[in-house]
């Protein structure tokens, strides 16, 4: 017992949210279609699988969840969530594109569109409105509540 406690306690779960800019300077974000964040807007991202760094999570789900293939230009920011009743130390890379984004898991993500900064569409889901508030701050570590 005291052991799953601490085992929670110190080992949040681990995520990422890749921002994908187009030749634009647009950013590419999709309508989350269920739940945690159901009907907010996201970045591409997840969780960290076991024995996968946090680039080649980034790498995977910007292709699973958007059938972009890109390379990870750089880490940007980190965070610690605490959202809808999980905890997260959440980590922020950047990437270009101008490949077309794909619909690849329409019950995640309904569709994806690129954005400019001026109009970001709202509602924005918690870790990815961090993960972008830090970028355009030029902010590289974040812990001040979301919302």
């Amino acid at each position: 017992m005291v052991t799953e406690l601490l085992k929670e306690r110190i080992n949040p779960g681990i995520g990422v949210g890749v921002i994908v800019l187009n030749s634009d300077g647009e950013i590419l974000l999709g309508q989350r279609m269920s739940n945690p964040g159901r009907g907010l807007w996201s970045l591409p991202g997840g969780k960290v699988d076991p024995k996968e760094s946090v680039i080649e999570a980034g790498i995977r789900e910007v292709a699973e969840e958007a059938g972009i293939s890109v390379k990870i230009e750089k880490f940007i920011s980190t965070g610690y969530e605490k959202f809808y009743g999980l905890e997260y130390l959440t980590f922020g890379l950047i990437t270009r594109s101008d490949e077309k984004p794909k619909a690849t898991e329409p019950d995640a993500i309904g569709d994806w569109q690129y954005f400019p900064f001026s109009r970001l569409p709202g509602p924005l889901f918690g870790p990815s409105e961090r993960i972008i508030r830090n970028y355009v701050k030029g902010v590289m570590r974040s812990e001040e509540p979301l919302g």
